[in-house]
């Protein structure tokens, strides 16, 4: 239900105006529990806004939009540099970008959860062009050591020898084992085909006449 309803009306100079024509007390008296609030939580969002505003200042604010940039930069390049991942876009960025990945967003997200980070946005749950892309943001109160501790993070999830999953579009290799030498599977498919009667490794096609 509308929190609060305004009505047309003229005022003591015959002009047109607004007035507040019906507020519900619900907001003041059950708060918690009332079936409209949005007026009181808008007051309350611009009496934050105001505080932080009055509290940084024009040179706290300048310095704060800097720190961003900086930590954002400095993130968006330790992460480009891990093995499959890279930043897709080289247009200029404040404090959010785009990372493609090699493997799905969602299931990263979930094994950064598992170490205590909260993963960025899965972009190709919008736009399917943008499949294995994460949007990043980078605050001012991030620290160095925390954004170390989320690359680390990173590389021990996508990584192979510590439990990490196949990369999507990998091809997989058929009497693969799992604690075989990489190489091992595909030279073991390769020679099972070579000893079928009339196949070479490099083909499916019998030998022989061509259709």
């Amino acid at each position: 239900m509308p929190g609060r309803i305004a009505g047309a009306t003229v005022d003591a100079e015959g002009k047109r105006g607004f007035v507040l024509t019906l507020q519900t007390r619900e907001q003041h008296i059950r708060r918690e529990r009332a079936t409209s609030n949005i007026c009181t939580n808008e007051a309350l969002v611009a009496l934050r806004a105001t505080i932080y505003l009055a509290a940084m200042g024009k040179d706290g604010l300048r310095e704060v939009a800097a720190l961003c940039l900086r930590k954002k930069n400095y993130l968006q390049e330790r992460l480009g540099a891990i093995p499959g991942f890279r930043t897709p876009f080289s247009a200029a960025t404040f404090k959010e970008f785009v990372v493609q990945t090699p493997v799905s967003p969602a299931r990263l997200n979930r094994r950064l959860l598992k170490r205590g980070f909260l993963g960025g946005l899965d972009l190709g749950r919008y736009n399917r062009k943008l499949r294995n892309h994460w949007l990043l943001s980078v605050t001012e109160q991030r620290t160095r050591e925390e954004m170390d501790a989320l690359v680390e993070a990173i590389q021990e999830a996508t990584s192979r020898d510590s439990g990490g999953w196949r990369r999507q579009g990998a091809p997989r290799l058929r009497g693969r084992d799992p604690g075989a030498q990489p190489g091992d599977g595909a030279d073991r498919t390769r020679q099972s085909q070579s000893e079928r009667p009339g196949l070479s490794p490099t083909s499916t096609r019998p030998k022989g006449k061509q259709p």
